[in-house]
């Protein structure tokens, strides 16, 4: 998605909300990553047990949300950093 779409990251969510099991997977697993433009993969693994599809759907989306600020905001500080050296 991040190649496709030319963007610096691209966020992918994959996995079972529920209600019930599904291929195996108990309900509440999701997987996630975050896809820089460099090649560098993050990824996730949740499991929630005991809520609703819904709640699990809203939890992971506000995760990762979280998680994806955090990864920009840790680039950007590296980019500073990178300018800030001194040039040879």
């Amino acid at each position: 998605a991040q190649r496709l779409m030319d963007v610096d990251f691209a966020v992918s969510f994959t996995g079972n909300a529920g209600p019930s099991a599904m291929e195996g997977k108990p309900a509440g697993l999701v997987y996630c990553a975050v896809a820089k433009r460099d090649g560098t993969v993050f990824d996730f693994r949740f499991q929630w047990d005991g809520l609703a599809r819904n709640e699990i759907r809203a939890r992971v989306v506000a995760d990762m949300v979280a998680n994806t600020l955090t990864i920009m905001k840790e680039e950007s500080e590296w980019q500073k950093r990178q300018q800030l050296r001194p040039q040879k």
